[in-house]
């Protein structure tokens, strides 16, 4: 598997697993008499949909590099990896920036139940985001001359 076919799979998974996540914080934000449950899911919805348009934006601009004159040239596809493995690292940071603001936005609203529930929403958020970019982060094809 190349670069391109690489990111297009990672793409896609983005979006699979974040339809998933748009059904379960749906699920969630329907218990009404469960508040806690109701921030869990509400973060849920939102960072799915944010992560789904994301995946789309990557899509499309993956294939549209991928279609350039020069895309299969070594040094393009170095620098296709490169920057896709710089981006899951920094993503992994900011996913660990993730869970330590929603532990403490959850710390600080103890009396809060909805509150509460949405600091936890965040930290289970930045934690299946920092799996899915170390995951893939891992398992970036390597380049062959």
């Amino acid at each position: 598997m190349n670069i391109w076919e690489f990111q297009q799979r990672v793409a896609r998974r983005l979006i699979g697993v974040n339809l998933m996540n748009v059904a379960f914080g749906a699920l969630l934000s329907s218990q009404r008499d469960a508040p806690f449950l109701r921030g869990v899911g509400t973060q849920a919805v939102g960072w799915a949909g944010i992560n789904i348009l994301l995946g789309s934006v990557g899509s499309l601009a993956n294939r549209r590099r991928a279609q350039q004159p020069t895309a299969d040239a070594l040094p393009a596809r170095r620098r296709e990896r490169r920057n896709l493995s710089l981006l899951l690292w920094v993503n992994a940071a900011l996913d660990l920036v993730y869970i330590f603001g929603g532990w403490r936005w959850a710390q600080r609203s103890e009396a809060y139940s909805f509150r509460r529930g949405s600091g936890i929403g965040v930290m289970l958020q930045g934690a299946l985001l920092l799996i899915f970019d170390l995951f893939h982060v891992l398992i970036i094809p390597r380049q062959r001359n």
